[in-house]
């Protein structure tokens, strides 16, 4: 095949442009969920689909500690990144992430439901973020010498990326899950009869967790949807549209 052949090209284009799709049809059918689930107080949660919107209060679980600000929080996420070069090609390359999580309180004027974030998609903005070659903090650098990651180079430091996501008490948490009954409602620690209910992923698969009101969150999913069904279509169509005629077949 010559040098100058755009096959290749235009056939990772078309591929990207159907990834770019299939993301932005998945956002679309998120925001459209969100839409057409109304908000509900905590004391009127019916099982089944759900939407609640109030400040993080933590459980009978306690806290964590996120890693990089330590930060108290029921749930965080850390990613390290280094910028790597290889012939004309280069791109950042994770090299480490984490997450955890604990079960906590979506309290509102009404009272509080309890919430599992396990699978849900988060959309946190960064509570930290670093990227270039000054050194981390010596907390991020104790973490990083813990699990053998150098960001000293040879002759400087190496170009790198820190990213810390967390979710504190005290936040705002707008949640869209299923409602379903506690398995943990034979605990002493449950009183009140709305705790009888856990938000999660259930059945549906629909779970977002954000720390934006829902018109934020609408507003942001907006632009994904176009950006993803337009530009894949754009980007897809066109590469097809090359290849066909590259090949003569229309």
């Amino acid at each position: 095949m010559p040098s100058n052949d755009p096959t290749i090209v235009l056939v990772f284009g078309f591929l990207i442009g159907l990834v770019l799709f299939g993301y932005g049809f998945q956002k679309l059918r998120l925001k459209q969920r969100i839409e057409n689930t109304p908000t509900s107080k905590v004391r009127s949660i019916a099982m089944g689909p759900v939407e609640v919107s109030g400040s993080v209060v933590a459980s009978f679980q306690g806290l964590l500690e996120a890693p990089f600000t330590g930060s108290p929080c029921v749930y965080y996420r850390y990613s390290v990144e280094e910028y790597e070069e290889t012939g004309k090609n280069s791109s950042w390359v994770t090299i480490d992430s984490g997450k955890d999580s604990r079960l906590f309180y979506v309290k509102d004027d009404t009272g509080e439901v309890l919430v599992d974030s396990t699978g849900a998609e988060v959309d946190l903005p960064p509570d930290f973020k670093q990227s270039g070659t000054q050194a981390p903090p010596e907390r991020v650098q104790a973490i990083l010498e813990a699990k053998n990651i150098h960001f000293k180079g040879w002759l400087s430091n190496k170009k790198m990326r820190y990213f810390e996501y967390h979710l504190a008490p005290g936040d705002l948490a707008f949640v869209t899950g299923e409602a379903g009954v506690n398995p943990r409602v034979e605990s002493a620690a449950f009183v009140e009869g709305y705790r009888n209910v856990l938000i999660s992923k259930g059945k549906s698969g629909f779970f977002f967790i954000s720390d934006k009101s829902e018109k934020s969150v609408l507003d942001g999913l907006n632009w994904h949807v176009w950006l993803g069904i337009l530009g894949g279509m754009v980007l897809g169509g066109g590469s097809l549209a090359l290849l066909l005629s590259q090949w003569k077949l229309f």
